[in-house]
């Protein structure tokens, strides 16, 4: 029932995520003594603007991870949707930004233990069979709670019915 929704925020998304990568790599070649763009802004623009790079990635990554669930859960809109996940998003931002660095360190682990030509291919097989699911469990057990003390328990968040509306059938 959620199919449209999800496909939707899955199309932008991926998108988000290509935009991302390319301003890494223009970021990266401008800042880049053997570009030929070397130079060309300052210093201090560079970094204000790595630091500008870094915040929005981090806020769209913590965005992803309140975004699924409640797709599952509610019927909202996209605009809802992606409100409601930067609303999450800023509400805990330093355990947010601690799950978000978990993550990163579950992803990087194998390919710091695994020494040898064949630690690429070892750590791609450990992610693909077990990292993927470990890391969406800790996601969901961190998020859920949130999403439901703050939309699910919480009877003024729920606008499908109004004030006036009781559901007993008087006879």
């Amino acid at each position: 029932s959620n199919l449209k929704l999800s496909i939707k925020a899955c199309l932008i998304n991926c998108f988000a995520g290509f935009l991302i990568i390319l301003d890494f790599a223009v970021y990266l070649a401008l800042s880049s003594t053997k570009s030929i763009a070397y130079g060309v802004f300052p210093d201090w623009m560079l970094m204000i603007s790595l630091v500008v790079l870094i915040f929005l990635s981090s806020l769209f990554l913590v965005m992803t991870m309140y975004m699924y669930p409640m797709i599952v859960t509610f019927k909202l809109t996209l605009k809802q949707l992606y409100k409601n996940a930067m609303l999450f998003a800023f509400l805990k931002w330093l355990p947010n930004l601690g799950i978000l660095i978990l993550d990163a360190v579950l992803v990087a682990i194998p390919l710091f233990f695994i020494n040898g030509n064949w630690s690429l291919y070892v750590s791609l097989l450990l992610y693909a069979t077990i990292g993927i699911a470990f890391i969406g469990f800790i996601n969901m057990s961190y998020t859920y709670p949130t999403i439901k003390r703050c939309l699910i328990d919480n009877y003024k968040a729920d606008k499908s019915q109004s004030e006036g509306d009781t559901d007993t059938n008087e006879e």
